[in-house]
Formats: structure tokens, sequence, C-alpha cells
């Protein structure tokens, strides 16, 4: 017996209501944690445009009044990064760095701090932190313009190879070398 394509397409109806009734439950839950998980999106994307806009604008107060005390904490609160860079720019404006690598929580910016006290006293072959090849870079750049070519060498070419700064090295050690002949 064959069924007309009407009765084929009624057939089809029956087995997806079949399979509907049976997974509603499941169907409605996937439905529902869609919907959950869009509605917290669309509100953690306008929050955190909220604070940045909030932080934007106290950085702009604070570029035109850096005393602004309600701007300062205002920038802590919604750019925690953000107030720090803007504190430690204010220092070194002032030159008033002692101390501050304790004061910052993040790691990266107290090693900004700290490289920047090395090198403003003259002290990088001490430091030992991120910066470390820049800080080997420098020394050696300030070994050659001194005449200290053996010292230089030896700085220039304890940079790693696979550091960013190497390709800088060998050229100061192959320029020093083309001086010299």
């Amino acid at each position: 017996m064959q069924l007309t394509s009407e009765e084929k397409l009624m057939a089809s109806f029956i087995k997806y209501e079949q399979l509907f009734k049976k997974y509603r439950y499941h169907l409605l839950i996937l439905l529902l944690i869609i919907a959950a998980y869009l509605s917290y999106s669309v509100i953690h994307s306008n929050l955190k445009q909220s604070s940045l806009k909030k932080a934007n604008e106290a950085f702009l107060i604070l570029q035109q009044d850096p005393n602004n005390q309600e701007a300062l904490e205002k920038l802590a609160k919604n750019n925690e990064k953000l107030y720090q860079l803007f504190i430690i720019n204010q220092k070194l404006n002032a030159s008033q760095l002692d101390g501050l690598k304790n004061y910052f929580a993040s790691s990266e910016i107290a090693d900004i701090v700290s490289y920047h006290n090395h090198l403003q006293n003259n002290t990088l072959s001490e430091y030992d932190g991120l910066y470390s090849d820049l800080a080997k870079l420098i020394r050696g750049y300030q070994l050659l313009r001194s005449g200290e070519i053996n010292q230089a060498r030896t700085i220039l070419k304890s940079i790693p190879k696979d550091s960013n700064l190497y390709a800088n090295a060998s050229m100061l050690l192959h320029y020093k070398k083309v001086n010299e002949e």
C-alpha cells in the first residue's frame, strides 16, 4: 500500500510531535539556559562598559587636576591598573619612586618601578626582573660608549637568543667591531 505525500507529511508530523513530547522538558531547560547566558552576557558587557566610561572620565579629570581626590578614588575603584599607572606617572614626574615597589599588588607594575629605580640610580647591572634583557642591552651600550669593549661584549653576549632584544645586541656588537677596524 502506497502512502500519498499528504499521508507521509502527516506521519512525519506525528513523529516530530512524539519526539517533542518526549524531550519537551529538556528543550525547555536548554532554552532557559541559553536565555540566561545571553542575559548575563548583555548585563556583564554593559557593566564593564559603564566601569570603563567612569574610569575614563576620572582619568580625564585627573589629567586636568592631578590632586582631585574624588577622581582618584573613582579611578582606583573602576580601573586598578590605570590607577597604578597614573600614580607611577605622578611619582616619575616628581622623582619620588622610593618605596613604590611594595605599594603595588601587580608584579608587572612593581617590576617597572624597580627597573626605573635601577635606571635612575645607574645600577642596571644589579637589576634582575622582567626587563633584565633590556637592562643588559642598555648597560652594554653604556659600556661600549665609555670604551669598555670587553665588558660590554660579555654583557651583550649574555642576552639569550630567544630574547626579542638579541638582534639589537648583535647589531651593537657588530657596530663596535666595524668601528674598531
